[in-house]
């Protein structure tokens, strides 16, 4: 409902000179529009800024409020002026940020290009619970999509010389060129844009293999191959692909991961692979 003016009703109707009774009505018309814009005690409004400083105030700025509204740095370069976010603290003896939302690479982004807020959260000593990606998702915390070997063989090592054989899962192949096996595979959630595998191989003396990972997603989309990273023989490699599917909308959905290998030269030879981590992440 609009608010009724007082002063201006008694100057349509009633054509006659203003008197005190006129200003009283119009500051009480101003004191109840200031009061509904400001309800709660001990809160404090500035030009864009509103605070509440809780029952363990700081040394003063966001230190010295429970909550903060209004204008955070760095600028929105888009606009030129301050941006608008929020800061919630902890009202107890630590009075540690909780959670809040603004850009914090606001002044880096120029004009034309447009903020991008995120929330962050950290639990009472000042650890991170959760961290927004720019690109969407989360940057923290990870999401894990754990691998599990498909092949049936084994790499056979022994702690000391007169310990039981041990088993590690590898990727090992008899087969001489041409033809790709899944050695490894996994699903989990995409809970941000990128996603990260990383694996150790070595080679025999004449063997040598190459490495791709294959992703597919619950969405129907088709199949993504990243590209292929090869074992000299002789030798040992670092697997690592950090794939980044910004703007694709796969957050929140759920990942299929496979690590596929072949032989590429060589006979009648081991070659071991042994995994390490895969997971999704944001930035």
């Amino acid at each position: 409902m609009a608010d009724i003016d007082p002063y201006s009703q008694i100057q349509q109707l009633t054509p006659r000179p203003t008197s005190i009774v006129d200003a009283i009505a119009e500051s009480k018309r101003i004191a109840e529009a200031i009061m509904r814009s400001n309800p709660l005690r001990n809160a404090r409004v500035d030009d864009g800024l509103m605070v509440w400083r809780g029952n363990y105030a700081g040394s003063g700025g966001l230190a010295d409020s429970y909550l903060w509204i209004g204008e955070f740095s760095p600028r929105d370069a888009a606009l030129d002026k301050q941006q608008r976010g929020f800061l919630l603290t902890r009202d107890d003896p630590k009075h540690a940020a909780a959670l809040w939302m603004y850009d914090p690479f606001a002044d880096s982004r120029g004009p034309g290009n447009p903020l991008r807020q995120t929330l962050q959260m950290k639990d009472a000593d000042g650890a991170q619970i959760m961290s927004e990606a720019q690109g969407g998702g989360t940057a923290f915390p990870f999401g894990i999509v754990p691998l599990y070997g498909t092949a049936s063989s084994y790499y056979l090592i022994r702690t000391d010389a007169g310990a039981t054989l041990k088993q590690l899962p590898v990727f090992g192949s008899y087969r001489v060129t041409g033809g790709q096996r899944t050695y490894y595979e996994g699903y989990g959630a995409m809970t941000g844009h990128r996603l990260r595998t990383y694996l150790f191989g070595n080679s025999t003396s004449t063997g040598v293999f190459g490495v791709h990972i294959q992703v597919s997603f619950d969405d129907g989309s088709a199949t993504f191959f990243s590209g292929r990273i090869d074992c000299a023989a002789g030798g040992s490699a670092d697997f690592l692909w950090d794939l980044d599917f910004a703007g694709q909308g796969k957050v929140g959905k759920r990942v299929h991961v496979r690590v596929v290998a072949e032989i590429l030269s060589g006979s009648d030879e081991w070659c071991l692979f042994f995994p390490g981590y895969c997971y999704s992440y944001g930035q």
